[in-house]
């Protein structure tokens, strides 16, 4: 069985989404599927012209068309399993499958579909203006602090929705949670042409000994839309330890906070080292969030997880069961769900035993394996994996 895993690096560092695929590229290599990664890096745009090109490329880039009919006459796969296209590959990648007759799949991982800059999220709080309006909105708000560029956002986006190339040249459709799920309905797809599927964590290790560890763990981009200041403002009201873990410490490292401990990005073997010493997370998202990986993988190790009641985060947290929930940007209600985990350990011990189970049954790499399989064989017919 040959599938290529297609999709286009962003310009940050490697984030969830780049390591979600590469984590389904290892799963289907393991299983003995013939795996292929093919890599567009959106590093390579340099300058406002370039950046401005590149969005407007990405509504249907005919070069990128060619050049996968071409790739896929000479090594032919028997699937196509799309992530992000933007901006260098553009949805055209699809129609070239389509014309060569090859079945695609496509992960959303984010919410560009509805929103041109992916995150429904301006000024620090959720935006639905360009879903509850038109794409304009991104113009007229200036969402890329460029209006040139916020143009080019908004006419991308416009113009995938009128077009309709992901509902007309995508097989499935695979949605994160079930609140994306409904986002994809609500867009124009069809029920049955949109799948859910999780993310999947392939960390294994023992489970964390709780009693012993001696820190709250945030580990993710250091901004506004991932809650960065909303766990900093609860954690000088609480006396605990907060150790974080992710990219963009410059930005909040100014004023230290004598609980509050910034250790920068973390490698794979740092990183579980890192969850393996704390107490439980702290997810504080104001936007939408999708499946972060960081959750499954904290569930993985037995740790329980406080999570802003957002998005699809509360699909993956059960409150009171693998973890607890509080208001987006209600730093008084973090700090009090801090303090009450902080201080029953039994609760604790007892809610981390209760995510790793749901891990298990969930987001493990043999769960999405056979799910992955499922949905694939579906696409394929009586091909077997």
């Amino acid at each position: 069985m040959r599938v290529w895993q297609v999709f286009n690096r962003y310009r940050e560092s490697v984030n969830g989404e780049e390591h979600a695929v590469i984590n389904t590229h290892e799963l289907l290599t393991e299983r003995g599927i013939q795996s292929r990664l093919l890599l567009e890096d959106s590093n390579t745009v340099d300058g406002s012209g370039a950046k401005i090109t590149a969005a407007l490329g990405g509504i249907y880039n005919l070069a990128s068309y060619r050049r996968m009919r071409k790739a896929i006459r000479a090594d032919r796969p028997d699937l196509v399993h799309a992530h992000n296209l933007l901006p260098l590959y553009s949805p055209s990648v699809l129609k070239a499958c389509h014309d060569e007759s090859v079945p695609v799949i496509v992960t959303i991982h984010n919410f560009f579909l509805t929103c041109p800059v992916y995150t429904h999220f301006r000024s620090d709080q959720v935006c639905n203006s360009c879903r509850e309006s038109s794409e304009l909105a991104c113009v007229t708000n200036n969402c890329r602090d460029s209006y040139l560029e916020s143009f080019a956002y908004a006419l991308r986006t416009w113009s995938t929705r009128v077009f309709g190339l992901y509902r007309k040249y995508a097989d499935s459709v695979i949605a994160l949670t079930r609140f994306a799920q409904q986002s994809l309905i609500d867009y124009g797809f069809p029920a049955d042409q949109v799948a859910l599927l999780p993310n999947f964590s392939p960390l294994r290790a023992p489970t964390a000994n709780l009693a012993g560890n001696a820190y709250v763990a945030y580990a993710g981009r250091l901004n506004s839309a991932k809650g960065i200041d909303v766990l900093l403002e609860a954690a000088q009201q609480v006396d605990l330890p907060v150790k974080i873990a992710g990219d963009g410490i410059r930005n909040y490292a100014g004023t230290p906070i004598a609980n509050v401990e910034f250790l920068g990005v973390l490698d794979r073997e740092q990183m579980l080292d890192f969850y393996r010493g704390a107490r439980f997370v702290v997810v504080p998202s104001r936007w939408y969030e999708m499946c972060p990986l960081v959750i499954l993988e904290a569930m993985s190790l037995g740790l329980p997880v406080i999570a802003s009641r957002t998005g699809g985060l509360a699909e993956l947290v059960d409150e009171g069961g693998t973890g607890l929930l509080f208001e987006p940007g209600d730093t008084r209600e973090l700090a009090r769900k801090m303090r009450e985990l902080w201080s029953d350990l039994h609760l604790c011990s007892q809610l981390g035993a209760a995510a790793r189970r749901k891990f298990r049954e969930a987001y493990s790499p043999e769960t999405h394996f056979s799910a992955l399989n499922d949905l694939y064989q579906s696409i394929l017919g009586p091909k077997r994996l």
